[in-house]
């Protein structure tokens, strides 16, 4: 069994992906509920990381939590921020 709390162990952690693989690797073999248990996080944190599970470490990496613009949004408000640039 894990002794440390899931975001304890991905804060220290150098390489969280490597850790989110195991768990992913645990819930697939054994269910999420007893992966949860042993790597002491909730089944919704397991469900999360199998859902963006791909078969590649890639997929367990850290996603930005930044709102996602669509190109005309981010041209929309660099406009914007030209236009007050030339009003000071």
């Amino acid at each position: 069994m894990c002794p440390y709390q899931y975001h304890s162990i991905m804060r220290q952690s150098k390489d969280p992906g490597h850790i989110r693989f195991k768990m992913v690797m645990e819930a697939g073999k054994n269910g999420v509920k007893p992966a949860a248990r042993l790597f002491r996080t909730t089944p919704d944190t397991v469900r999360r990381w199998l859902r963006r599970f791909d078969d590649t470490l890639n997929s367990l990496r850290d996603e930005s939590g930044a709102p996602k613009l669509s190109a005309q949004a981010e041209e929309e408000m660099a406009r914007a921020r030209r236009y007050e640039k030339n009003l000071v």
